[in-house]
């Protein structure tokens, strides 16, 4: 028997098709809100129309999708419990009995905690950048609001900020420009050992957390390479291009800033 140009036998693969479609995107829509329930209910109840590597997938997909939603669920609530040390609380939450899926949330959850990470050093690059160049006053104020810095930070950003207007030695600047690039920078331990000065253990720190937040210094490194590589063709000997970059690097925590400070310095030593 044919109907309209087709056998009953292509009719019915045609109408298998649409069913198979039909339930593909029912499941990969539930997926993709998160709503890994309706997933689970459509592939019990109509996996039946796909192949057996679909199911395989979608199976796997489900458990994935489960697995990021009880995470954030257990994030949120590890995030209320101790704020400090979320990541420790969330793993002390977790009591997901099954081995697979416990590890598939435990994954979750030490990537929630490496966003958190950079979220936070984002956080207090942007804290440290405006302690760097506000007056006194003012970076009072910013540390009195902030939320984002431990107790012992937040000591050591008030004890910066007393010895602010100390003058930074020949030695502390030296030290400043051996180390501002270095991945090993602790910036805490250099102003306790009286290192860096005080408004140079900012500058430092914005810089240290902006690369923990996944932020390069590459803007920094070009702009103090293209220094480097116009005072020497000028005849300028290495301990005044270590100045200069010095005074650029210090002398403001965003790279248009620096641009200006550099164009400036240029300027008086083509005069």
């Amino acid at each position: 028997m044919e109907t309209d140009g087709f056998t009953g036998e292509q009719s019915q693969q045609a109408a298998d098709t649409i069913r198979t479609q039909t339930v593909e995107k029912h499941i990969t829509r539930s997926l993709a809100g998160g709503d890994w329930q309706t997933a689970t209910q459509v592939l019990r109840g109509q996996g039946k129309f796909l192949s057996a590597m679909q199911r395989e997938r979608f199976s796997h997909q489900v458990r994935q999708c489960f697995a990021q939603n009880q995470a954030r669920q257990i994030w949120q609530k590890a995030v209320g419990q101790n704020p400090a040390a979320p990541y420790q609380q969330a793993l002390h939450n977790l009591q997901e009995p099954d081995g697979k899926l416990r590890e598939e949330i435990s994954t979750a959850l030490e990537q929630m905690d490496q966003e958190h990470r950079r979220q936070t050093a984002a956080e207090k690059a942007l804290l440290f950048s405006q302690l760097a160049k506000a007056q006194t006053s003012q970076a009072y104020q910013l540390l009195t609001t902030q939320r984002v810095l431990p107790t012992e930070s937040l000591n050591r950003a008030h004890q910066a900020l007393s010895q602010s207007g100390r003058e930074t030695t020949a030695a502390q600047r030296t030290w400043f420009m051996k180390n501002y690039f270095k991945d090993t920078l602790n910036a805490d331990d250099a102003f306790d050992k009286g290192l860096c000065s005080a408004r140079d253990y900012f500058c430092l720190q914005a810089a240290l957390q902006r690369r923990q937040s996944g932020q390069g210094l590459r803007q920094e490194k070009w702009l103090c390479r293209g220094i480097e590589t116009w005072m020497k063709k000028q005849g300028f000997d290495e301990k005044d291009i270590s100045q200069v970059a010095y005074e650029v690097l210090s002398g403001d925590t965003e790279n248009d800033g620096r641009v200006q400070i550099w164009k400036r310095i240029k300027t008086l030593l083509t005069c």
